[in-house]
């Protein structure tokens, strides 16, 4: 994800595509380092889930819950917080992808 312009590009460690997203969704993120002491940004789980949701929306049907199972198929779902789940969400002020969030948030809840 970023907040400049899609990119894709390929070197040596394999290929890579940046996804534009606004700059008001551009949270949720750890600044860690490599063991050469270069610095990269990592999501934080619950963000990382939107994220995905958010460019897979137009597969994701209004009332299936089934697809986070079956098609995506979400495991470990214990450790997202489903509260960070939904500002996660709102920061895209994306109607749709709030909903769809709100259907995971109930998918994860069934799971347990």
């Amino acid at each position: 994800m970023s907040t400049r312009k899609t990119a894709r590009f390929k070197n040596a460690s394999g290929e890579f595509v940046y996804q534009h997203i606004q700059p008001s969704a551009y949270r949720g993120y750890k600044s860690l380092k490599d063991e050469a002491g270069l610095g990269f940004l990592i999501a934080e789980p619950e963000k990382a889930v939107v994220d995905f949701l958010y460019l897979n929306k137009s597969g994701i049907k209004a009332d299936d819950k089934s697809v986070f199972r079956e098609s995506f198929r979400f495991q470990n779902t214990e450790i997202l917080r489903r509260k960070k789940l939904m500002e996660s969400a709102a920061l895209f002020g994306n109607n749709s992808l709030t909903g769809i969030c709100r259907r995971f948030c109930d998918f994860i809840r069934e799971e347990k």
